[in-house]
């Protein structure tokens, strides 16, 4: 009895792209550029204010509506996702790092301004409004000034 080895094949992994449906000045569209970016999710983007088909097709998920960033993966479609949503879709691997506590510099960072904010409100108090906002603009400019510590 001559026995005939198995040969053991893995299917190749496809790749998909996630089909991004977009509109210049969207925040949400800039934000999932750039995360679907850094995490190397592979996209196509189509903007609905050139493509009209692109348009009808954000409208026929939407309930009427033109929401974006909406996202199609296969026969998926997401509105709005999140990056890590669109990957995994995608077939990507993503590591989602818990959230970060906040370290000492970050609060260290925020003195300034807390300390401004809180004289700014009991200088006013005490009726002496033409210093309390001097001080609140001073807050203003010591949050500007700190705010690379938070980051």
């Amino acid at each position: 009895m001559s026995t005939t080895p198995e040969v053991c094949t893995t299917p190749d992994v496809v790749r998909r792209v996630a089909d991004v449906y977009w509109r210049p000045g969207c925040p949400y569209c800039s934000a999932l550029r750039s995360d679907l970016s850094r995490l190397g999710v592979p996209a196509r983007w189509h903007n609905i204010w050139e493509d009209p088909d692109a348009a009808q097709f954000v409208r026929s998920v939407n309930a009427g509506n033109e929401t974006v960033p909406t996202v199609r993966v296969g026969s998926a479609t997401l509105t709005n996702p999140r990056a890590v949503q669109v990957a995994s879709l995608v077939g990507v691997t993503v590591e989602e790092s818990p959230p970060s506590t906040p370290g000492p510099r970050w609060v260290l960072s925020w003195l300034p301004t807390a300390a401004l904010v809180i004289a700014g409100g009991t200088v006013a108090q005490g009726g002496h409004a033409g210093l309390s906002w001097t001080l609140d603009g001073l807050a203003v400019a010591a949050w500007w000034v700190t705010r690379r510590l938070r980051r």
